[in-house]
């Protein structure tokens, strides 16, 4: 065929063609007519097909129909329509011996992977030009050998995995967190990790929130923080809760970044269908006060604690007045309270009164109990009286630990050399000034 026929067949000037033939010498020796006819018949799209062979020429070279059948033999009849739009974006695909390829990956990342691999071919075809043997070994030198498993697993799940230059992807990391053993296993937890800029990263990040070290400090604990539009992300958490508490959403994120993995429209939406809709600012204000109840589902938990409290609209109330006692285990709760209540002769029924008036006891556990009644039992033997008012100011104190300093036991396990708890010389303080008073 005549430089001037390719050129009317293509489109192209003579310029085009030559510089095909300078990379194809072969190209000028085939009926393009025919060719461009025949791989349209199977691939459905002229304009494709000559885009096709002007960036891949090599292509005119392939019996089509037999490279179809051949692909079809390997990845299943079933995916004929995805073998042919492979072709058309990766057009390398014909070139190869999918058998051997198979077999080669399958070498690498074991047998039972074999349907994976062919997916993963299917969806990323450069995955087929990859030497396995030599991608995992790379991979294994920068991550260590004790990681190989973690290393297969995660280039079956995300395969430009196995694209990557890890050595330089760890040193760049490295160089913004400051943590290159931190960094890897970033990477091996949250491969996407590895595809990011983390100098602009951490920069913009450090625009939306102010406080580049804590930036840092978040994406090390919640790498999926690093991908993320943070602009858009405060933006869309202002509409919810308000412009007046945008300090306060991003000293949230900051604290818990998985508040940003939440759509808030839809979380304060489905927590008013629990609570009604006359609660919509108690419910944002819980949110805001405590983040994970928006990550709640809140008709289970409060299903869970109606079996247990007995008072549906009251438990709702509590829920609302004091967020955190909608995240605890209240069958745990009433078991110890319950436990605690028979050493104050109080019935079942006394203690669920006592925790519905006092909610923001029900996290303390068993052990912090007994170490608080340890230190009332200390103050009375001092000559104390622990009357109705004395007990509410006990209450108001009660996050003073109640534990002997740097140690997790009560006052009656106390040496003569330790600390005495810090709760126990704030109430003798207090119960001192009390009675200097009266």
């Amino acid at each position: 065929m005549s430089l001037e026929q390719i050129c009317n067949v293509y489109d192209i000037n003579v310029r085009k063609a030559n510089s095909i033939l300078e990379k194809f010498p072969h190209f000028i020796n085939y009926n393009h007519e025919r060719v461009v006819k025949e791989a349209t018949a199977i691939y459905g799209s002229e304009k494709i097909i000559k885009n096709i062979i002007l960036e891949y020429p090599s292509f005119v070279g392939f019996n089509h129909t037999r490279v179809i059948s051949e692909a079809l033999e390997v990845y299943g009849s079933e995916n004929k329509k995805m073998i042919i739009e492979v072709i058309k974006k990766h057009p390398r695909f014909v070139g190869y011996n999918h058998k051997r390829v198979i077999e080669r990956a399958v070498e690498v990342y074991d047998v039972e992977n074999e349907k994976k691999v062919k997916n993963i071919i299917l969806k990323w075809p450069q995955f087929a030009s990859r030497n396995h043997a030599r991608v995992v070994r790379n991979a294994k030198e920068v991550y260590g050998n004790e990681n190989e498993k973690r290393i297969k697993y995660l280039i079956l799940k995300q395969p430009a995995f196995a694209a990557l230059d890890h050595r330089r992807v760890v040193r760049e990391a490295t160089a913004v967190y400051m943590d290159e053993e931190k960094v890897k296993e970033m990477l091996l937890k949250y491969p996407a990790f590895a595809g990011l800029n983390h100098g602009r990263v951490v920069r913009e990040a450090t625009a939306v929130y102010g406080n580049k070290k804590r930036v840092r400090e978040v994406i090390m604990k919640f790498p999926i923080f690093a991908g993320l539009n943070h602009k858009r992300v405060i933006k869309q958490a202002k509409k919810v809760y308000g412009r007046e508490n945008e300090k306060r959403i991003k000293n949230i994120i900051l604290s818990w970044p998985q508040f940003t993995a939440y759509n808030h429209v839809r979380a304060v939406k489905n927590i008013i269908k629990v609570y009604g809709g006359d609660n919509e600012e108690q419910i944002k204000h819980a949110i805001l006060s405590f983040p994970v109840f928006a990550a709640l589902d809140h008709r289970r938990v409060i299903r869970e604690a109606k079996k247990i409290y007995g008072n549906k609209k009251r438990v709702k109330e509590i829920m609302l007045m004091y967020p955190t006692f909608a995240g605890l285990n209240h069958e745990r709760v009433i078991r110890q309270k319950t436990r605690i209540g028979k050493l104050m002769h109080l019935n079942q029924d006394e203690v669920i009164e006592k925790v519905f008036s006092y909610p923001y006891l029900a996290a303390y556990s068993y052990t912090r109990d007994i170490a608080i009644m340890d230190i009332a039992r200390t103050l009375t033997n001092e000559g104390f009286v622990l009357g109705e008012k004395e007990v509410e100011d006990f209450r108001k104190n009660i996050s003073t630990s109640p534990y002997i300093p740097g140690t997790r036991l009560r006052i009656s396990r106390r040496n003569k050399s330790s600390e005495e708890p810090p709760l126990l010389i704030k109430m003798r303080k207090r119960l001192s000034l009390i009675q200097k008073l009266v």
